[in-house]
């Protein structure tokens, strides 16, 4: 399934769903589990996330792209978090999303009001909607690492 998500994407990935995971290291030091979803027996999409003390960290979805019509990606999203909560965890992360495409902003739709950013200059988290994506960027790429919170978002 990797093999024929990788050929379908059209942006860069790991040649393997393990150099995804581990890269150089010799084994994964994280609790990574796996979600698979089939359709008649056939394996059609996964979710990898790391299970961590109070909280799930999603890493990687993968879909089959004949079933790319039926949103896997959020479907998988829906059961990390119905996992995080049955596991009483506190919180779940979708993984990244990027302040210079909008492709992975699905990652975005249970709750944009609840998601936060971590600022690491200030070391707090700020709301989501508070803070627009050129303010990432800057705050990204800039000398002082500030943001100053938006209300435009």
């Amino acid at each position: 399934l990797y093999q024929v998500y990788k050929a379908y994407v059209d942006f860069d990935v790991s040649d393997t769903i393990r150099d995804y995971l581990v890269g150089d290291a010799i084994q994964n030091i994280y609790k990574t589990r796996c979600i698979e979803l089939r359709y008649k027996g056939r394996l059609v999409a996964a979710g990898y996330f790391d299970e961590g003390h109070n909280s799930v960290a999603g890493i990687l979805n993968i879909y089959h792209p004949d079933h790319k019509q039926r949103s896997l990606g959020k479907l998988l999203i829906l059961l990390k978090i119905a996992w995080t909560i049955e596991q009483g965890k506190q919180f779940y992360y979708p993984g990244y999303i990027s302040t210079g495409i909008s492709k992975f902003d699905y990652k975005l739709f249970p709750d944009k009001e609840a998601t936060e950013v971590f600022v690491t200059s200030t070391q707090q988290w700020m709301p989501w909607l508070s803070v627009t994506k050129e303010q990432l960027e800057e705050w990204l790429f800039s000398d002082n690492g500030e943001i100053q919170p938006g209300n435009d978002q």
